[in-house]
């Protein structure tokens, strides 16, 4: 097949090494379909000649088109022996081959590669990670060089052994290395050439004893050798390869690189600048003219100091390289013997100053621990008291140094306010004055003059240019932002005054230590404005990390410095401080304090969350994942109970019982309850599942529940958000920020005002009402879902039944005929399904085998004596039947009918006719042919029994009577006599009796004793029988032996039988009316004419007895044939038995499969499957079988099944639809409840402000609110205020750092302490913070970014090879068995491709995301720049830079600032800066793209690397790749991606990738391609390779996705409605989606193929997914909304019942939204039209745009992901108004009210005071209090948001952000009366007197004056409401007024409260 193309990857050069450590010959594999064809049963095979490399084949089953298959399995293995053996390099061809399963050749790639020399290394080029493999420490002749070292050292006065770093002593360390140096220098060695560009493509080594033996040796050589002494010495050893020259070296303490090889030449001089490594020129070892070490780390210094960016440069860490287990060759020398002399040694040198000190190891040693040794383990790696600190050893760099004489007068200006310009100092000596000449002739110091005239300015000078001091100070003003954000503290300090210090009296180098710090901010307006500088909200502190210092290790106890500074008139006493540090260090020497001022960066973090450990030490084992950890037990954590499940919520949580007032998903609401449950557990929240919103919602439950709790997480940015979403329900006022700018005093006591005088209504009973209808709705649409997803015990659902019987219903299925309702198991649902299957199986072998046999031979077991007893029996079977044939055409002619002989019960009847005949001979039947036959034989019958009757009469007499017929005649007359005589006297009697006695004696002829009263009775009887025999037999007079009442009855029957058998006979012998006429003429001849031919000797006889025989025979013949062939019988025709007789004989062989069709049938008719057997004996297509069966039993289940559950019997879709729409409202409307439910139980408790006494904690808060200035700082407000503060601030959103700095260490636990991003936190730094509460939740992600020395280095400047990953908290709770809870649904992201990778590669597919409705498949761009690396110090891409500033300038270009976010992430620090330093340009030549960047703004652009990126999120994200070909038009590159480099550099990778919500943009220098998998193990660079591929080709890069659907529906369901949908014209696609989530069906919109008009979702599995109803029915269709779907729902049921009217539901619905979408689309080009006619054109000053339209403008700030909650329909509204307890609502007179027309405020008289560039500027203050009177004299009572937006408009602002109204809010409430209403909604009055008697409300005078209802206050809308009829729908006549049209739920609760109101 054309078209396959085979992609390798392979080693250029292997050998003996790369065996030996695993190297992988082939690094990759990528099998290429480039056909529009797949390519299936695929063999690839490879082969090496010669033979280096095994034989290897891989089978590979489907390759899809344009697939790129990565072969994972790459595991060659490389011929240990052959490479062993090779004394030279040879060369060598790779095949490999791909062929079909008929062996078809299809592909072929050939390789050379190149197999080197046992001994041979193969160069940088190819391997240079496998150098260290020939550093050989167990070569004899190192152990000869070691003991000469020791010997060195014995002679030069120093201990002998060879040590390495377990003295502790960096000294020591350095002398074993000169030791070792003079040993080596003593072997006297030869310098020899090494080949050219051995560097690059490598060359032969010596080992040790090659060298010891040869003494000669090339300078790799020499690196070798001395690399394997070191490392046999205990140190660690490294190998610096330059271009045609390599040397060694050793590391000075127990560390080591990164990465195995370093390739930045920077990292290492660093190194070797800080004394960390020491490296020497090994070529000068050799010679006659052999150097000191000294001079040969000097020369080294030297050599590296020369190299340039671009220059060829390696650093190989052999510690590094055999921690990845490239271990050393083995050594072919033999065991040398002892010589006699040895080897002469020089002196060992001293270690120079450098080098002296302890070591300060990076490691740490296990030890069994004790709980104490775990808390000082953390305190030291919180406490660094290092010349590594920033506190301790002021850089040279990164800090500015200002020219200030005077200090405390800078000081001064800073505490009183000052905002400080910083400038350069002008050059002093213009004009060609000299500045000395100055000095000396006026005493006077130029510069220091004209320091002390700009203080006067508020202006600080700098020495140096202005260009480089505007450079410095964007750096500190960036650096500060980013500490700010990343670690929630200020880091930017002014630090007055310096302690220099010295380590040692004796030392050269001397540090400083600042001493005040003078926390301050730089702040601009825009980047055209300049810098100004100004104190921070902060108080000033002293060193305490000094002190700590001076403690320690200078036993300097220092008291006075630790709380609040001495003060003078303006601020701190800074002479003051400086004086008392210098009387403290009288004494002692090498100390001195130095007056100067720097500004820079510094961090007190550390040590404050230091302090906070030691001071609260004993109290952290209260919190028992502390004590867990402290512990370090080695039994899991103990859990106190299980967490609840998602799947759980609906039935174990009532609603009731939730308080959560945001949107969220089972998974979310899960972690919620468990929180609130006192759980201790890890929340995993992967990217962009809402982890924030989940925080908040955990908020709000434990606040509910009356619990405190303690929010943590070092990112301001996450401690915001979660306040943010906090704030919009209303909840803002009870949690207190203490963190970055939040911490201020005045802003903390402003908040406890805020939550002190906050109010809140809602009744229990309400709370009650609504939550029991939410649980009421959830209960019935989980009811339904649960019955029609119900799996019966025969494993089906009614929804699977329906979709099976849709999908196979041909309208010819078997009927099942089981009783209703009868519930059959799976076992017995299977063992249906193994009948069916075995009667469609063992059916296949009978096709051939005539009907006969299948039909008469039923036995299910077979038997070789069985098969001969069947052929027997068939046999003789057919030999009876031919004779009984003839028997009967015998007797056929001798009865004389011509009829024809069909089978046996043809000669049945015939022989029972024959006997019929026979039996007649001498009998007179001649009446049995007469019409009348029957009724005369019916009278004979009748005849028959009178006489019988009579006679047994007759047989009772007491007496014989002879006449007995003259009895009869007086037996009436006798019985009447008799009866009179026995009524007279006795003797009178005795005479009658007598004569009646003679009477009856005479005349019947009597003998013996006459009984009258028994004959008499008995004589009347007869009479009547002989009465009826008299009329009988006249009825069939002429008949034989009719004689009346002398006929015999014995005859007469006789006669009657036979006559009626000779009828029955003929009728039974007879089949049709014309046989009958025939036959009864033959027998009427034979019997009434013929009578003698019926005699017993006749030949009729004779043919009748013969043929009676042959029955017998056949009969006889049959019953055995059917006994053994278990038939119900033989064949009824005398032509199929002869057939069966025949057919057995002839099939003989088949009878086995007989059998077992047999036994199938058998066995499926006893379990009811009778009529898939007669489908199936009537003949189906292969395999259709067990699928009609399946259809059918559906077809019988699912009728029964709906109507056994009422709620699927009685569904109708639009009632279901009108519940679901219900159950969102209802959710909805009890989400907007809970947050006033929780404020209303949170004010409760609160006292009166009037009632409060001046000593509780209340009333020193109403103290300090009273104050202008002077507040006490936050801590000991906290310790004064007690619980009290925890009262008006039950939630607390801190830093670990605030959290040190704020509470005090002895205040009560938090109920729960919850920690957001944890992933990026160590254990020493959180514990401090998890120790304050009682639990614990710990949110985080493992896959997203660990923690790293990245800020804690106190540098403002980071050499990112020193980058260090830590372990964090989260790790270790997790791998302490803490249980954990996941989020699972995805947010963030608009479209799924932006998260499709990092969920295939890093979260195996769990992440729930959901499809945007377009046809494009992907929304991350690659954009291929042609880049170029700089390398070394610079380490940007210029040219990548400016790409991504176009770009981000053409995608902000025309957008209105905070419309559309973008952020910029890079791979590492300098491309941040130099993207933000052309920023920097393109932000003051343009001001409408500078307002992008503005702080109100909510998601200003950021520029951020790797490092600090976690947790940011904007609409775009463009990610460079930095690194890339370091020459233009290079095809190769370094392997160095920087931190993707790291053992965590993958998670790095999933946290860039995971940012963008709309579009991620990647910027390389290079293509995928161009990543050399065989040159880096680095997990991160090969993912970066595939997300190239992703970015480049789409989802269908990715193994797992293909485009934007499965290309297939989940079931038959969806096959039906997509067909019917098509047949409409509608253009479908099914299963749109990349994830676990998909939309079952995406209509394409007609008029734009590139969008879904809408999405039809099926109540299939994939809606029955959804663990609650929420997700089912709100959730899930909110997000889809958000997202822009329409969502469309067809239920199974429904079109069950009605397919096409439920379809002609769904095409009327989808014309309605095309309609709808028309109209909208239509407008907005309308308006786009008219936009661009010339409306509102004006441009942004400071970012906003004055003429943008109302309604946008004024659209409060939107939520992020994944706060999903939509407007509700604005014509839905609620009906009955709920009556409220509002708690706190006071009654007023609204009888007097007054309608007047509401206005907007006028400004114009002010115009010329209003000055957006000043706006947040102090001395603006005035201008903006006179502007915000004037609104409020215009439009109070007005809301505090209107009110900042009035303000906003005013200046041009286009968006109203935080900023901008808290700044408004504090001038407000400073100048006007504000009360807080009902729903928590603050509005601002003119007075005090308005808000109490409020007399008018405010009507719109025109459209373009008209407010929202939440911008009403409560008093306003209750005298509309007054003014109003108090009938009808009240709420809706009071919108009316104010010219609203449609009343959303919301505004209608607010209009009812005012309502209410009115009515208290």
């Amino acid at each position: 097949m054309k078209g396959l193309r085979i992609e390798v990857e392979a080693c250029e050069r292997i050998g003996f090494v790369s065996q030996q450590n695993s190297v992988p010959p082939l690094r990759e594999i990528t099998l290429i379909n480039e056909t529009d064809e797949p390519a299936s049963n695929l063999t690839l095979s490879l082969a090496a000649d010669p033979g280096i490399l095994g034989a290897r084949t891989w089978s590979i089953d489907l390759i899809d088109p344009g697939q790129h298959l990565h072969l994972m399995d790459r595991d060659v293995k490389i011929a240990a022996g052959f490479a062993r053996e090779l004394a030279e390099a040879e060369r060598a061809n790779i095949s490999l081959e791909l062929r079909d399963g008929e062996d078809q050749l299809f592909a072929q790639k050939t390789l050379p590669m190149t197999l080197l020399a046992v001994d041979d290394w193969g160069g940088a080029d190819a391997m240079p990670e496998l150098l260290p493999a020939f550093v050989m420490p167990n070569d004899p002749a190192v152990e000869k060089v070691l003991r000469a070292a020791s010997h060195a050292l014995s002679t030069s006065g120093r201990p002998d052994g060879i040590d390495g770093y377990e003295s502790g002593n960096r000294a020591r360390v350095y002398e074993i290395v000169s030791a070792i140096w003079s040993a080596v220098s003593g072997l006297e060695l030869t310098y020899t050439l090494p080949p050219a560009s051995f560097e690059s493509r490598g060359q032969k080594i010596r080992s040790p004893s090659a060298i010891y033996s040869g003494r000669v040796a090339t300078c790799l050589d020499t690196a070798l050798l001395f690399a394997a002494v070191i490392e046999q010495a205990g140190l660690h050893p490294l190998i610096v390869l330059t271009e045609g020259h390599a040397f060694a070296g050793a590391w000075i303490e127990r560390d080591q690189f990164s990465e195995l090889v370093t390739d930045e030449v920077a990292a290492v001089r660093n190194r070797l600048d800080l004394g960390n490594i020491v490296l020497f020129e090994t070529t000068m070892v050799t010679g006659n003219n052999r150097a000191r070490f000294s001079e040969a780390a000097q020369e080294s210094k030297r050599e590296l100091e020369l190299i340039e960016p671009g220059d060829f440069f390696l650093a190989v860490d052999v510690r590094r390289a055999r921690m990845r287990e490239i271990l050393p060759l083995s050594s072919s020398s033999p065991q040398m013997e002892e010589e006699d002399e040895g080897i002469a040694t020089t002196f060992v040198e001293d270690a120079p100053d450098l080098y002296r000190g302890s070591l300060e190891t990076t490691e740490i040693e296990e030890c069994e621990a004790k709980p104490g040794d775990r808390i000082e383990e953390w305190q030291r790696k919180l406490l660094d008291l290092t010349a590594r600190n920033r506190l301790l050893n002021l850089p040279k760099t990164g800090n500015l140094r200002l020219e200030c004489p005077d200090p405390a007068a800078l000081e001064d200006l800073l505490a009183d306010g000052r905002k400080i310009t910083v400038l350069p100092l002008p050059d002093l000596g213009v004009g060609g004055r000299d500045v000395e000449l100055h000095r000396d002739r006026s005493r006077t110091d130029l510069k220091s003059g004209h320091a002390l005239a700009g203080l006067e300015k508020n202006e600080v000078y700098v020495e140096q240019d202005k260009g480089k001091l505007e450079t410095a100070l964007i750096k500190l003003y960036r650096q500060a932002r980013s500490d700010l954000n990343e670690g929630g503290s200020n880091t930017l300090f002014l630090a007055f005054g310096f302690l220099e210090w010295k380590k040692k009296v004796t030392d050269d180098r001397s540090y400083r230590a600042p001493l005040i710090l003078q926390p301050v901010q730089l702040q601009r307006r825009n980047a055209r404005s300049g810098m100004k500088l100004v104190a921070h909200e902060d108080d000033p502190r002293f060193n305490m990390t000094l002190l700590e210092l001076l403690k320690q290790d200078f036993g300097l106890v220092i008291e006075g410095l630790n709380g609040e500074l001495p003060q003078d008139a303006s601020g701190i006493d800074v002479k003051a401080v400086w004086n008392h540090i210098r009387r403290a260090i009288t004494g002692t020497p090498g100390f001195e304090v130095r007056e100067q001022v720097v500004l820079g960066i510094f961090s007190f973090s550390k040590y404050l969350m230091w302090k906070d450990l030691v001071d609260r030490r004993d109290l952290l084992k209260k919190n028992k994942v502390v004590r867990h950890l402290i512990e370090r037990g080695e039994e899991p954590f103990e859990a106190s109970e299980a967490l609840i499940e998602p799947a759980a919520l609906d039935t174990a949580v009532d609603p009731s019982d939730l308080y959560a007032p945001l949107p969220a998903d089972s998974s979310q609401l899960a972690a919620v309850v468990a929180s609130g449950q006192g759980h201790d557990f890890v929340l995993d929240g992967p990217p962009g599942t809402g982890k924030s919103q989940t925080i908040a919602n955990m908020i709000a439950q434990n606040l509910a529940l009356g619990r405190r709790v303690l929010f943590v997480s070092e990112k301001r940015a996450a401690l915001e958000v979660v306040y943010r979403r906090l704030e919009q329900v209303g909840l803002g006022d009870f949690c207190l920020e203490l963190h970055s700018h939040k911490s201020a005093k005045i802003e903390v006591i402003r908040q406890l005002e805020r939550a002190w005088n906050a109010k809140g209504a809602l009744g229990q009973d309400e709370w009650r009402a609504r939550t029991d209808r939410l649980r009421n709705l959830r209960d019935d649409l989980n009811n339904f879902a649960g019955a029609l997803h119900r799996r019966y015990s025969c494993g089906l659902t009614v929804h699977d039944a329906v979709w099976r019987v849709v999908r196979d219903d041909d309208g010819a299925l078997p009927v099942f005929i089981w009783p209703e309702r009868t519930e059959h198991s799976a076992a017995q649902m299977n063992e249906m399904r193994d009948a069916v299957r075995r009667l469609e199986l063992t059916i296949r072998s009978l096709r051939s085998l005539p009907q006969s046999v299948l039909k008469h031979v039923a036995t299910q077991s077979w038997s070789n004596a069985w098969q001969s007893k069947l052929a027997s029996a068939a046999r003789e079977l057919g030999e009876t039947a031919a004779d009984l044939r003839e028997a009967a055409a015998t007797a056929m002619r001798a009865v004389g009918i011509a009829n024809e002989i069909v089978g046996p019960e043809d000669a049945r009847r015939l022989h029972a006719l024959g006997k019929a005949i026979v039996e007649t001979h001498g009998l007179d039947l001649s009446f049995a042919f007469r019409p009348d036959h029957a009724q005369i034989g019916a009278s004979m019958r009748e005849l028959t029994a009178a006489l019988r009757e009579w006679q047994e009469r007759r047989t009772r007499l007491s007496a014989g009577y002879q006449e007995p017929f003259a009895i009869e005649d007086i037996s009436r007359d006798l019985a009447e006599d008799w009866r009179i005589a026995n009524e007279k006297m006795w003797l009178l009697r005795y005479f009658a009796s007598r004569a009646i006695l003679k009477r009856m004696a005479e005349t019947g002829g009597a003998s013996g004793e006459i009984v009258p009263d028994k004959d008499l009775p008995l004589f009347d009887e007869m009479a009547s029988l002989h009465a009826r025999v008299d009329v009988t037999s006249a009825n069939i007079d002429g008949v034989p032996a009719n004689k009346g009442m002398e006929s015999d009855p014995d005859r007469l029957e006789r006669l009657a039988d036979a006559g009626e058998a000779i009828r029955t006979a003929v009728s039974r012998y007879a089949r049709d009316p014309l046989e009958f006429t025939q036959a009864i003429g033959a027998v009427r001849t034979i019997v009434v004419d013929a009578n003698e031919m019926t005699a017993g000797d006749a030949p009729l006889a004779a043919a009748i007895a013969k043929l009676g025989d042959a029955l017998k025979r056949f009969d006889a013949a049959c019953t055995e044939f059917v006994e053994i062939s278990e038939a119900e019988d033989a064949p009824s025709t005398f032509e199929g038995l002869g057939d069966i007789s025949r057919d057995i004989a002839d099939h003989l062989p088949q009878l086995n499969s007989l059998c077992q069709w047999n036994g199938a049938k058998a066995r499926a008719a006893t379990l009811g499957l009778a009529p898939m057997i007669r489908r199936i004996e009537n003949g189906l297509d292969e395999g259709v079988a067990i699928v009609m069966f399946e259809a059918a039993y559906a077809n019988w289940f699912a009728p029964w099944a709906i109507d056994a559950d009422p709620h699927l019997a009685e569904f109708h879709a639009y009632t279901h639809e009108d519940k679901i729409a219900a159950f969102r409202d209802m959710t909805e409307e009890v989400q907007g409840l809970t947050a006033r439910y929780i404020r209303a139980r949170l004010c409760s408790d609160l006292p009166d402000q009037s009632q409060v006494a001046r000593a509780s904690g209340f009333g020193v808060l109403k103290h300090e609110m009273a104050k202008q200035r002077a507040h006490k700082p936050v801590r000991r407000l906290a310790e004064e205020m007690g619980s009290d503060f925890s009262a008006l601030a039950p939630c607390m959103l801190m830093s670990p750092l605030s959290i040190a700095q704020y509470l005090p260490p002895d205040q009560e636990l938090f109920d729960i302490v919850i920690f957001d991003e944890a992933s990026q936190i160590t254990p020493w730094d959180a514990v401090g913070s998890i120790g304050r509460g009682k639990q614990l939740v710990l949110a985080g992600d493992q896959k997203q970014m660990p923690p790293t020395n990245f800020f804690s280095r106190g540098s403002a400047t980071v050499d990112e090879d020193a980058v260090v990953d830590l372990e964090s908290i989260l790790d270790e709770c997790v791998s302490a068995s803490i249980p954990r809870r996941s989020l699972d649904w995805h947010y963030r992201s608009r479209h799924d491709s932006l998260i499709a990778f990092s969920n295939s590669r890093y979260y195996d597919g769990k992440l729930v995301t959901f499809p945007a409705p377009e046809t494009r498949d992907t929304a991350v761009e690659w954009h291929r720049v042609d880049g170029i690396y700089a390398k070394g110090t610079e380490q940007t891409n210029a040219i990548e830079a400016k790409a991504m500033v176009a770009e981000a300038r053409k995608r902000l270009g025309g957008q209105a600032p905070g419309t559309i976010s973008l952020g910029i992430v890079t791979l590492n620090s300098k491309q941040q800066e130099l993207v933000e330093d052309l920023l920097e340009k393109a932000r003051k030549s343009d001001a409408a793209f500078d307002a992008h960047f503005a702080d109100e703004l909510e998601e200003p652009v950021f520029v951020k690397n790797l490092e600090t990126v976690q947790g940011d999120e904007r609409d775009i994200i463009m990610l460079g790749i930095t690194f890339g070909p370091v020459e233009a038009g290079s095809l190769k590159m370094s392997m160095n991606f920087g931190p993707l480099n790291k053992d965590g550099g993958w998670r790095r990778l999933n946290v860039a990738v995971t940012r963008a919500r709309k579009s991620m943009l990647l910027f390389t220098s290079f293509d995928a391609g161009m990543i050399d998998l065989s040159r880096t193990s680095a997990a991160a660079v090969r993912d970066l390779k595939h997300f190239i591929e992703f970015a480049d080709r789409g989802p269908k890069a990715l193994a797992e996705v293909h485009s934007d659907s499965l290309g297939s529906t989940e079931s038959p369901f969806e096959d039906a409605v997509m067909a019917m949908l098509e047949r409409r014209g509608w253009s479908v696609r099914p299963q749109i989606g990349v994830s676990g989530y998909r939309i079952d069906l995406g209509i394409v919109h007609p008029d734009h193929p590139g969008d879904f008009l809408a999405g039809i979702e099926c109540d299939g599995a994939m809606y029955h997914s959804a663990l609650t109803a929420r997700d089912r029915d709100k959730v899930r269709q909110a997000v889809l909304e958000n997202l822009g779907w329409t969502i469309i729902r067809i239920w199974s049921t429904d079109f069950w019942i009605d397919r096409e009217g439920a379809m002609e539901k769904i095409f009327l619905q989808l014309e309605e939204v095309l309609e709808a979408d028309r109209q909208a689309r239509s407008e907005k080009e309308e308006a786009a039209a008219n936009s661009a006619a010339g409306e509102h054109q004006e441009a942004f000053a400071q970012g906003p745009a004055a003429g943008k339209p109302k309604e946008e403008a004024e659209v409060e700030e939107p939520e992020t992901a994944p706060h999903v909650e939509l407007p509700n329909d604005p014509d839905e509204e609620t009906s009955d108004p709920p009556q409220r307890d509002l708690m706190f609502a006071r009654a007023f007179d609204a009888k007097s009210a007054r309608e007047v027309p509401y206005r907007h405020t006028d400004f114009s008289d002010l115009d010329g005071t209003i000055d957006p560039q000043r706006f947040y500027d102090d001395d603006y203050d005035d201008d903006l209090a006179n502007l915000i009177a004037r609104a409020i004299q215009f439009e109070a009572p007005v809301r505090d948001d209107k009110l900042a937006t009035i303000i906003a408009r005013a200046h041009g602002f286009a968006r109203t952000g935080r900023l901008i109204k808290e700044r408004v809010d504090a001038i407000a409430r400073q100048i006007a009366y504000s009360t807080v209403d009902d729903e928590g909604c603050v509005f601002f009055w003119t007075d005090e007197n308005q808000a109490a008697d409020l007399e008018e409300y405010r009507v719109p005078a025109s459209g373009k004056m008209e407010r929202s209802i939440n911008e009403i206050s409560l008093e306003e809308l209750a005298l509309a409401a007054n003014a109003v009829p108090d009938e009808g729908d009240q709420p809706v006549a009071v919108a009316r007024l104010f010219l609203i049209s449609r009343l959303r739920k919301s505004a209608r609760k607010r209009v009812e409260i005012a309502i209410a109101r009115l009515h208290s």
